[in-house]
């Protein structure tokens, strides 16, 4: 057996679970912690924190994306990252009586039901590619 070769097997389920608990649950944990504090800092107008929470949230993305196994589908981040960064903007403006409080809030927790849709669809195109150019 060559050593140097490459396989696409898919990691047991033990290793399947420490990627989760030990990438995907502190990604998640990130993402939504920092993403909240994004949204706070938009709406309270602290810039200098801005870029420190920006950077903890693309941290956190990284280590959900290796976390799920989800690296070729990256859409999917797109689902789930809105999310906390639009609730807590709404909340946090809400505070202010901004009036764009109730539909930012809103639009967040509807972004996974609308985006997720969208997802599917264009995975489902990039598949259909795929096997095409397979079988030419």
């Amino acid at each position: 057996m060559n050593a140097t070769a490459t396989t696409n097997q898919e990691p047991g389920r033990v290793k399947r679970l420490a990627m989760f608990v030990f990438l995907g649950l502190p990604g998640a944990w990130l993402c939504a912690t920092f993403g909240a504090g994004v949204g706070a800092a938009i709406a309270q107008e602290e810039w200098q924190w801005l870029p420190t929470f920006v950077l903890f949230l693309l941290a956190g993305t990284i280590l959900l994306i290796h976390g799920t196994r989800t690296s070729k589908k990256l859409l999917f981040v797109f689902v789930f990252l809105p999310m906390p960064i639009l609730t807590s903007l709404g909340y946090h403006l809400g505070q202010f009586g901004n009036p764009l409080s109730f539909p930012l809030g809103f639009i967040g927790v509807l972004t996974p039901i609308l985006l997720y849709p969208i997802c599917r669809y264009y995975r489902g195109r990039a598949e259909k590619g795929k096997g095409q150019e397979l079988s030419q």
